[in-house]
């Protein structure tokens, strides 16, 4: 069965550190980690023809896994690292303040 609900799916971004290619459902947080066809494959939730199908792609094609497990690589150092969480996190924090 295929995730339906999935929160930041850390799992993710551990296999961007591996450099291993990543396969998933737009479900929960994963579409903000996962670029379709840039960092990763993305399928709808239940959609496991387009699963397959990727992962078929991603076998066959080293070019392209190459390209997306590099992307996703820069990403991650971009995007989500732990410094790089906690500034979003105090960001956030100082954006609700303003607010009130």
């Amino acid at each position: 069965t295929t995730a339906q609900i999935e929160g930041l799916g850390t799992s993710v971004l551990d296999a961007f550190a591996c450099h291993v290619p990543v396969v998933a459902t737009r479900a929960g947080g994963i579409p903000e980690m996962v670029i379709h066809e840039r960092t990763g494959m993305l399928a709808d939730v239940g959609d496991t023809l387009a699963l397959s199908s990727y992962l078929k792609k991603i076998a066959k094609h080293p070019h392209v896994r190459d390209k997306i497990t590099h992307a996703a690589y820069q990403h991650l150092l971009n995007h989500f690292t732990k410094e790089r969480m906690a500034q979003k996190t105090v960001d956030s924090y100082r954006s609700l303040l303003t607010t009130l």
